[in-house]
């Protein structure tokens, strides 16, 4: 019965494919920022020469975040302003295609009438017009894509009646992922981690609820075996340092 809304899926994430290709990179040619794009570059840097994590250098958005152009580097061969540039565009499309999956996830849970497909067109339509390409402040900004996979995963957990060890084990997996990636969506996610057990356990979903358990704690455990105890230190202490300074950051306190 929702086949239709499948095929309206496909043609949605074909259409944002589409329009990423058809870009003009020439519109995001232009004068360096020299405070955000220096920021992502100087990390990489240092972590190439230093070769190093936590200790090389400060990571004022996360680790990953500050550094996601390393895993671009080994394709394009080296690293620049520009190839960053285009990491942010690709982020958009997937802001895009996670956007579809969502709304799909969302029509089909929780309407039974018989025009879902008008109803999903709509919701994806007007969701999918906040992720843009041309846009520097976005409520779908690029890198909110990893909190929209935790997302999806949600909705599949609570949307699925049978228990699913997989989607429960790597949503746990995200509480340490998420943390990699970004210093706030982190924090954020684990919060809605810890809301998302207590309802499992409210509506009695044991088996889900040890499976999550089992993400979290594996690969917490995992990443304290496998990092040098003077950079887990520095993890900790860099992600301290960011709450208690955050609104410093941010320029809260600037009239002071």
């Amino acid at each position: 019965s929702n086949k239709n809304i499948d095929y309206l899926c496909i043609v949605l994430i074909i259409f944002s494919i589409v329009e990423f290709y058809n870009l003009d990179y020439k519109n995001f040619l232009g004068p360096i920022d020299v405070h955000h794009e220096g920021t992502f570059l100087t990390a990489q840097l240092n972590f190439f020469s230093k070769n190093q994590i936590w200790t090389g250098t400060f990571y004022d958005y996360g680790f990953l975040g500050n550094s996601i152009g390393i895993f671009f580097n080994s394709l394009f061969d080296g690293y620049s302003i520009g190839i960053q540039r285009f990491i942010f565009k690709f982020l958009i499309l997937l802001n895009k295609v996670l956007i579809v999956l969502i709304c799909r996830k969302i029509i089909i849970s929780i309407s039974s009438s018989n025009k879902k497909e008008i109803l999903f067109l709509i919701f994806s339509l007007s969701s999918i017009t906040l992720a843009s390409f041309y846009e520097h402040v976005t409520p779908f900004h690029q890198r909110i894509f990893i909190y929209l996979i935790f997302t999806l995963l949600i909705f599949n957990i609570v949307t699925t009646k049978k228990n699913s060890f997989f989607i429960c084990f790597l949503t746990g997996f995200f509480s340490l992922l998420s943390i990699l990636f970004y210093w706030d969506i982190g924090s954020y996610i684990n919060v809605l981690l810890i809301v998302f057990l207590a309802y499992l356990l409210f509506t009695k979903s044991y088996g889900n609820f040890y499976s999550v358990v089992l993400g979290v704690l594996s690969t917490w455990i995992l990443f304290f075996i496998l990092t040098p105890s003077y950079e887990f230190k520095e993890f900790f202490n860099q992600y301290f340092f960011i709450i208690n300074v955050s609104d410093y950051l941010i320029g809260i306190e600037f009239p002071k």
